[in-house]
């Protein structure tokens, strides 16, 4: 796991309407859906404040934004690999900007992914403090977006969910700023661990119970896998 990372570019967006493809029926709407899930990326210092970057923001706040969600991540080293394997669908819907920001994080980084990020990190970035919480749940906007049906389920297979911050100390980030790891206290329950107990690819009661436990873990999370585990057999 290296130590330092970048902010290899950061988006914002707020909330706007777009013609639905997908999910007319999921949405019960005619023919928009409403989002701040298309961001766009800035090259100019932004505030990073308790609930959110500035410009940026959320339609949907009940299942987005608050202090647990503050800032969405993403590893830049797994768009290779999506533009490779989405290759033909996104050539067949004509969408060539499926760069940075694709999905809908606001800072997209360097050197770390789900396999290196534990819950409880805390990183410098600009003047900010921010810590790892829990991973991203992607939900059916990802698919909607790039109108590639089972793009959720992909995402979820593969891992590549992406990772939420909250902010210790409000401060202000820039693309190209350099990210620091300052802290570690729970260097076992990577993001990928907590993501493969949410989807079931883990069901060892003792491991749930140990992640339910920490309390850095985003309250959101912790009750979702408290749920489960009424329903595991101990090993």
């Amino acid at each position: 796991m290296k130590s330092e990372g970048t902010l290899a570019s950061l988006q914002v967006g707020l909330p706007l309407d777009y013609p639905l493809t997908l999910h007319r029926r999921h949405q019960d709407m005619n023919s928009t859906w409403r989002t701040g899930f298309v961001k766009e990326s800035v090259t100019d210092r932004r505030f990073v404040s308790e609930l959110q970057i500035e410009g940026d923001g959320q339609a949907d706040t009940l299942h987005h934004g608050g202090k647990d969600k503050a800032v969405l991540v993403y590893a830049g080293s797994h768009y290779p690999n999506w533009k490779n394997e989405l290759a033909t669908e996104l050539a067949r819907q004509g969408n060539s900007n499926f760069e940075n920001g694709a999905f809908g994080e606001n800072f997209t980084v360097t050197e770390w992914s789900e396999e290196t990020m534990c819950i409880g990190d805390v990183l410098a970035v600009g003047t900010a403090t921010v810590q790892v919480c829990q991973p991203r749940v992607p939900c059916w906007k990802i698919s909607e977006r790039w109108g590639i049906p089972d793009l959720l389920d992909r995402v979820v297979k593969t891992g590549r969910t992406g990772w939420y911050l909250r902010v210790l100390q409000q401060g202000f980030v820039q693309a190209g700023d350099s990210m620091r790891l300052i802290d570690r206290t729970h260097e076992m329950v990577t993001i990928r661990l907590v993501n493969d107990v949410i989807h079931n690819r883990i069901v060892d009661k003792a491991v749930m119970m140990d992640i339910a436990l920490l309390p850095e873990l985003a309250d959101a999370c912790r009750k979702g896998i408290e749920q489960r585990l009424g329903s595991v057999e101990a090993p």
